[in-house]
């Protein structure tokens, strides 16, 4: 293929034949507009080479952006079964828990009714041994009363009420270490039932053959 420079540089012989003047110039109107063709020639032609390019890469990233969407969706899928497996187990451990909550709500709720109906059967033989014993010590009143008189005596000379001293160990005098321990001194006024507590406890459990249960504590 001709170049601009190919026929600016032509020169031919010279003789009879064309005017010089007129083949000169209009070899050099026809290499100036070959030029300028060639020019655009040439730029189309690296503008195609950049489209090419530039379509290739996007080829490849078109290549690159399906492979992607298939991963993509592959692991989509993956999740949702994985997400399934994993819901249904969690429903299946729950429900299998949920069963062994009710079981072992069952066998306490069992085991609570078995212990309120023994302690009911219990209180009901202690309440018929105790109405026994009172009963009996009612009977063995009756059938002992040396005097039979002794209740309408009582009612009629009722007991002076007793008159009340004041105690120095509360009012600022005495030990203060008898104060600590005024629950078993004499001057304090109080006395101690926890021995005669125990006593009756053992003499009503003896007598019902219990374990030594004080009605009255």
């Amino acid at each position: 293929m001709l170049t601009p420079v190919d026929i600016q540089q032509k020169r031919f012989k010279s003789g009879l034949g064309y005017d010089k003047k007129d083949v000169n110039a209009f070899f050099e109107e026809v290499s100036r507009s070959y030029g300028e063709l060639y020019k655009s020639n040439a730029e189309l032609k690296e503008k195609v080479i950049t489209l090419t390019d530039q379509v290739q890469h996007y080829k490849v990233k078109e290549d690159d952006l399906n492979k992607t969407m298939l991963r993509a969706e592959k692991n989509s899928q993956e999740s949702v079964s994985n997400a399934v497996k994993t819901a249904k187990s969690i429903e299946m451990e729950a429900n299998a828990r949920a069963e062994d909550i009710i079981k072992e709500a069952k066998v306490t709720k069992e085991g609570l009714e078995a212990a309120i109906s023994d302690l009911r059967r219990r209180y009901a033989e202690y309440k018929a041994k105790y109405s026994k014993l009172l009963r009996e010590h009612m009977n063995y009143l009756d059938d002992h009363d040396f005097d039979e008189d002794a209740e309408r005596f009582a009612r009629q000379n009722p007991a002076p009420e007793p008159e009340e001293k004041e105690d120095p160990i509360f009012n600022g005098g005495g030990d203060p270490q008898a104060r600590d321990s005024g629950s078993s001194s004499l001057g304090s006024g109080k006395i101690s039932l926890k021995g005669s507590q125990s006593n009756s406890a053992n003499v009503y459990g003896s007598t019902l053959g219990g374990d030594g249960i004080n009605p009255f504590g």
